[in-house]
């Protein structure tokens, strides 16, 4: 998903360089294609959406009066890829030949984030207005803050940069009603600040995961953003939309930039969430109870098979028989949630392993170990 966000991106530079024969500098044209290849892909993926609705409709039909040639047909890789990209094809040469469609379609776009602009506007400014009074623990429990903030914040800076791309006198609103929009764009980096709070909280507590790793990242391209409007507002005031304009061609070669090198081994954050994660094991903040094997074994990949493989052999596993069995186990599983017995069920010592005792010299009944078997 994020290298296809890249090319996208690149995409459009790419097709503004080829009409042009320069690079692109200017922000309108990467606008217009940008509404073009967004609403190709949203009508392709309804089309072939509908394409495998029928066929799916077509193999249950005939699965229904014992005839499963079809289901079988359907399922087969040989079919589904060659005919799925065919389907595609023949879409985007129907939909390229339609552009008063297209435009249609933008210009009700517009219109209806337009009239949504003022509303999400309305919840930041209201939001920062009654926070004060609130304080920031109610934000806290919700436990979803950072994501919260951050559908809010890049909202309304995609409805914003929709609703303000003339940089002539035809601006949208009345006057009042845009400098609030403005003013709840000056503020956003309040909302980014908050957000990295939010997320540094569940870090602090937890350590690193890929999921939240993936969100600093997102918050920091954000951050360019809320930062980058904000500055420009306050600095150019009257002259600022077109240099916003010029911003954002730069902080979207950022953002691509960024998407592609964390999909390279140069940032690969399976690598340092794998490594946190053992540090904290080390330092004591996790303990080997509570030590997620499952998770560097199958949602890391090859580090975080390697960093299991790396605490094993350590100074620090040699005097915890336990953690170095744990992570044999876990290294000994096909897939996270496997069934299979890892131990010998026969052997009832191998068994008793399994299970921790308490007091530590307690053994556990030979019947009980029976039954459990």
């Amino acid at each position: 998903m994020a290298v296809g966000v890249a090319l996208f991106i690149l995409a459009l530079f790419f097709r503004s360089s080829a009409a042009s024969g320069t690079w692109p500098k200017t922000y309108q044209p990467m606008l217009d294609y940008s509404w073009e290849h967004a609403l190709t892909i949203a009508q392709l993926g309804l089309f072939i959406g509908v394409f495998w609705s029928l066929l799916s409709l077509w193999a249950a039909l005939f699965s229904a009066i014992g005839l499963d040639f079809f289901k079988t047909l359907f399922q087969t890789p040989a079919f589904f890829y060659p005919v799925t990209w065919l389907v595609i094809g023949m879409g985007l040469v129907m939909i390229r030949n339609r552009f008063r469609f297209i435009a249609s379609v933008r210009l009700m776009c517009e219109a209806l984030i337009k009239a949504l602009l003022p509303l999400v506007a309305l919840i930041i400014l209201m939001f920062f207005a009654v926070l004060p009074w609130t304080g920031l623990q109610p934000i806290w429990d919700t436990g979803r803050a950072a994501q919260i903030l951050m559908a809010l914040m890049l909202t309304l800076l995609l409805f914003f940069n929709a609703v303000f791309y003339q940089t002539d006198n035809k601006l949208p609103y009345p006057i009042w009603l845009r400098s609030a929009i403005m003013l709840a764009v000056v503020l956003l980096p309040i909302g980014s600040l908050l957000a990295a709070w939010a997320l540094w909280l569940r870090i602090d507590q937890y350590g690193l995961s890929l999921d939240r790793l993936w969100a600093a990242l997102l918050q920091v391209l954000t951050a360019a953003f809320t930062f980058s409007y904000s500055l420009i507002l306050l600095w150019r005031r009257q002259a600022a939309l077109p240099n916003l304009q010029r911003a954002n061609v730069g902080l979207a070669l950022l953002v691509a930039g960024a998407l592609i090198v964390v999909n390279t081994p140069l940032a690969d954050m399976r690598h340092w969430v794998a490594q946190h994660q053992v540090k904290r094991l080390i330092d004591g903040r996790t303990t080997v109870d509570a030590f997620d094997y499952r998770y560097l074994r199958f949602h890391l990949g090859q580090p975080g098979s390697l960093a299991l493989q790396a605490l094993a052999d350590s100074e620090f596993a040699q005097s915890r028989p336990e953690l170095i069995r744990r992570i044999d186990l876990s290294l000994k599983q096909t897939n996270r949630w496997n069934q299979d017995p890892l131990v010998d069920t026969h052997n009832l010592d191998d068994v008793a392993q399994q299970f921790s005792v308490n007091p530590e010299d307690a053994t556990l009944p030979e019947p009980l170990l029976r039954l459990v078997n």
